[in-house]
């Protein structure tokens, strides 16, 4: 256990101090811990769950390193720069012990970010949160692996199934091909204008998934079922495989589907073309 810094005889400065980045896995520590270094934090119990959830995705090596790398610098001032819209966070250390600040105002440009953002670190409070978070690791980890995990199939399922299950249910039949097609010719043919994509609105591209834009041959089905298991492959929890293998049959089921509405579309289309270049052909050397 340590006790917290005494800076009365460290050297005041108004500017000169140098600072460098703390090494990668210290920053990222110093990332996690970042509410009790901005505003002192109360050391209740709310508080910790949020830390330790934020510690499991560092390593414990990574973690003793970074303790042991900030007691060594206990006597030394921190501070750190934010990019732009605050994405990431670098934090920094004085290259030499017990120098500060007179003033926390007073600069201007990056001088004015490390004097607002200057800090002598709580270790005492930072410890005493990484002695408990070593007693609730476990558990919070293997909560935080079945969240991430079903994270995972939330979002295959939002990415990947729930829109284009719906646009998949009426598109698989060349009759309703051959009446949107119809739909589109009469309304060029009464001259009105219509949406680049005709009667078929913006629902093309679902019609088409596996039609080659380069020569409109159809693109073969592939193996739909290992596209889904090598996208769900880090869902690996006993209780969450029904609901992974639910997903995967469904995947398969829309993309056969999907393909099936590519077939029908080149069945059809490569005969209205044929018709229209026939009629063309017939018009160029005057046939009736």
């Amino acid at each position: 256990m340590i006790s917290e810094i005494n800076t009365d005889d460290w050297k005041k400065k108004d500017k000169g101090i140098k600072f460098v980045p703390v090494p990668k896995h210290v920053n990222e520590f110093m990332v996690h811990m970042r509410h009790v270094y901005n505003y002192g934090g109360e050391d209740d119990w709310k508080d910790q769950e949020v830390y330790d959830e934020r510690l499991v995705s560092m390593s414990v090596d990574d973690i003793n390193n970074a303790c042991g790398w900030l007691f060594k610098h206990q006597d030394y001032l921190f501070t750190k720069k934010d990019t732009k819209y605050g994405w990431s966070t670098t934090h920094m250390v004085a290259t030499v012990p017990k120098v500060k600040y007179k003033s926390s105002w007073g600069g201007r440009g990056i001088l004015a970010t490390y004097m607002n953002n200057a800090r002598v670190l709580p270790l005492t409070k930072w410890f005493e949160r990484i002695s408990k978070h070593w007693v609730s690791r476990h558990e919070v980890k293997e909560r935080a692996d079945k969240k991430g995990q079903e994270n995972i199939l939330r979002q295959f399922e939002s990415s990947w199934l729930r829109h284009d299950e719906k646009r998949a249910t009426d598109a698989d039949t060349k009759e309703f091909i051959l009446d949107k097609t119809i739909k589109t010719m009469e309304t060029f043919q009464k001259g009105e204008s219509t949406s680049s994509h005709g009667a078929y609105s913006f629902s093309l591209d679902y019609h088409t998934r596996f039609i080659d834009s380069d020569n409109a041959e159809l693109k073969p089905l592939g193996n739909p079922r290992s596209v889904a298991e090598d996208k769900l492959q880090h869902v690996t929890l006993d209780d969450l495989q029904q609901q992974k293998s639910e997903l995967v049959e469904r995947f398969v089921a829309m993309r056969e589907k999907q393909h099936k509405m590519s077939t029908n579309w080149q069945f059809v289309m490569k005969k209205v073309v044929d018709v229209l270049h026939e009629l063309r052909n017939k018009e160029r050397y005057g046939e009736e």
